[in-house]
């Protein structure tokens, strides 16, 4: 049972429901451990995968404060790549067929050699923005350019993945584990390219939907039988009991599923497509995951529908966040229409009294979820609450959830 709520650096947005400590940075492991100590919490959630990989889990623990993300060592599953990658290989997950690369002229000739589109990986994170999806040589180009000469991803893209580009139906699977048990929670499927007709740049999502009636019960089973729980015994094998959320993004192929990456954490978009049509607890689910009490749990199948539109920043994915803070009108509005929740990302607070507002911050600004009792009609719910919402710059898909009900 929730009695308090304390969220680091936190935004208006959890504002609403937690106490703020915005002077804590996200990345700062030993402020937050100090925090948590000295407020006595009973569970540490971690979002973002950088404090996990940073190892926030691992200081949390030595100080007997619970925590729902894994340790260092599990959450390289998703801070390299190559790691990612050569795990697969060990663990006999399928997956595509890939290459590793530091050097432009190496992943060149890989690419001339295997001809037709690729996927170009950054190998370290960024925020789930440095995948490039290449149709032609000349994108693998500029993606291996802004990789490895450019920088763009800094440290994290001084060594790639270079990958076969797949085809199928791409879905995401995410479990809990406490590491033995193995709980998964509802699949769902996402648009990850920024514009309309899955074209333009590759972001960290633009909308989902749930259920995923594209695909059959079996071929998510064998998803989990093949692409997850072979992963988590290969911590075990190595000592490493892998203790948190575990997210595969699996494209099904007409050979079967195969797993393009893991995260070790929720999807953003993801979670709050599974959030709005859960019957259960996910606190309770994130502490006795933490605590390692998940024997026996299980998910009841979603019994309505979810979706999630995303509003984004013009100039997303690139990372820049703009300069001048973009009023955000109709908030209100979207929220109080029924079935719709809206959930806040890159804002901050503005103004104060009567003049108290938000404003957009770039990047993936907000997300609109809504529900119902088909996808058809959540997805058309959420566009309708997102039209409410205004600023400068907004961006959004109006066609996220149209591939719904196109089965493999």
């Amino acid at each position: 049972m929730l009695t308090e709520l304390h969220a680091v650096p936190g935004n208006p947005g959890i504002g609403e429901h937690a106490t703020l400590h915005p002077k804590v940075s996200g990345r700062d492991i030993d402020a937050i451990t100090a925090l948590a100590t000295k407020l006595e919490v009973d569970l540490v959630v971690v979002g973002p995968e950088a404090p996990l990989v940073d190892g926030l889990s691992n200081r949390l623990k030595k100080h007997g404060i619970a925590c729902c993300g894994p340790s260092a060592a599990g959450a390289r599953i998703e801070g390299s790549k190559v790691y990612a990658k050569e795990l697969m290989d060990r663990a006999q997950v399928p997956t595509a067929r890939w290459e590793a690369f530091s050097d432009v002229q190496a992943a060149l000739a890989a690419i001339n050699r295997w001809r037709g589109p690729c996927v170009i990986k950054a190998d370290g994170c960024t925020g789930g923005r440095g995948v490039f999806v290449c149709m032609t040589k000349v994108q693998a180009e500029k993606a291996l350019h802004a990789l490895l000469v450019d920088a763009q991803f800094g440290v994290s893209g001084r060594r790639i993945v270079v990958e076969e580009y797949l085809q199928g139906i791409e879905a995401s699977i995410t479990v809990l584990t406490d590491g033995t048990n193995v709980v998964p929670l509802h699949v769902v499927r996402s648009e990850k390219r920024r514009d309309l007709n899955d074209q333009g740049p590759n972001t960290d999502g633009m909308g989902a939907w749930l259920p995923v009636e594209e695909l059959y019960e079996q071929q998510v089973e064998e998803a989990i039988e093949a692409g997850i729980k072979p992963a988590l015994a290969d911590y075990r094998e190595r000592g490493m009991d892998y203790v948190g959320v575990l997210y595969a993004d699996v494209m099904f192929t007409k050979t079967g599923p195969k797993v393009l990456e893991y995260n070790c954490r929720f999807g953003e978009i993801e979670v709050q497509s599974m959030v709005r049509a859960m019957d259960e607890d996910l606190l309770d689910l994130l502490h006795r995951t933490a605590t390692e009490n998940l024997e026996g749990v299980t998910i009841a199948e979603p019994t309505i529908a979810s979706a999630v539109v995303a509003l984004v920043d013009a100039s997303y994915p690139k990372l820049e966040r703009t300069e001048a803070t973009a009023a955000i009108a109709g908030l209100a509005d979207a929220a109080e229409m029924d079935d719709v929740e809206v959930f806040l990302g890159n804002v901050e607070a503005t103004g104060k009294g009567k003049a108290k507002g938000v404003g957009s911050n770039g990047g993936r600004v907000l997300t609109v979820t809504a529900t119902g009792a088909t996808v058809e009609e959540a997805a058309a719910l959420a566009q309708e609450a997102a039209a409410l919402i205004t600023f400068d710059g907004k961006h959004s898909r109006s066609d996220i959830a149209a591939a719904a009900g196109i089965f493999a």
